[in-house]
């Protein structure tokens, strides 16, 4: 059962990872677009959490489709157990919000 509900959220949680690889031409449009992505990825965090996910399955998944990335990928890295510690975050929209507050400053 966990499986089933664990794809459709590793698959969201690949696509954010792998947009990283999409360049940006700003600065400040890319720390925006940087910052969004990694929020999405804690949002998709606190999903797999919430359906009892193990985290250190999803740090294994996250490794994997980041490895040429190490920077983004210790980023996203402190993400996942950031919201997986934080269990005053209710929601995917507020863990995107944490998440995205957190990297803007």
């Amino acid at each position: 059962m966990i499986r089933k509900r664990l794809i459709p959220v590793l698959l969201a949680m690949s696509f954010c990872t792998t947009a990283f690889s999409n360049p940006v031409f700003t600065p400040a449009a890319t720390d925006e677009q940087y910052c969004g992505k990694l929020a999405q990825i804690g949002a998709s965090a606190w999903r797999t959490r919430t359906d009892g996910y193990p985290m250190d399955r999803v740090l294994t998944e996250v490794n994997a489709i980041l490895s040429t990335k190490p920077d983004t990928r210790d980023d996203a890295q402190e993400v996942i157990v950031a919201i997986y510690a934080d269990q005053s975050v209710n929601s995917s929209r507020q863990a995107y919000s944490k998440v995205y507050e957190d990297c803007r400053q």
